[in-house]
């Protein structure tokens, strides 16, 4: 992952910014039906079009006041 040595630095640092990676290939699929946010809580998120749709379906259905900022790419 990109900048994954930054921001596991910074997440040690920061108390209010939590890092989570999720590699497939070595790790189930996520799951965020039972993830549970406050309400001023922010997911950022990047990947496949398909997955960001996925994910933030799943994230809005429990959380809908959580703001969910993302970046999904397309590959041709």
């Amino acid at each position: 992952a990109v900048y994954k040595d930054f921001l596991e630095d910074y997440a040690k640092k920061n108390p209010n910014f939590k890092v989570e990676f999720n590699d497939t290939s070595a790790q189930r699929r996520l799951d965020l039906n039972t993830l549970e946010l406050k309400d001023d809580n922010t997911v950022f998120m990047c990947g496949p079009v398909k997955m960001i749709k996925k994910y933030a379906k799943q994230l809005r259905k429990n959380n809908k006041n959580a703001e969910i900022v993302y970046e999904a790419f397309d590959f041709r």
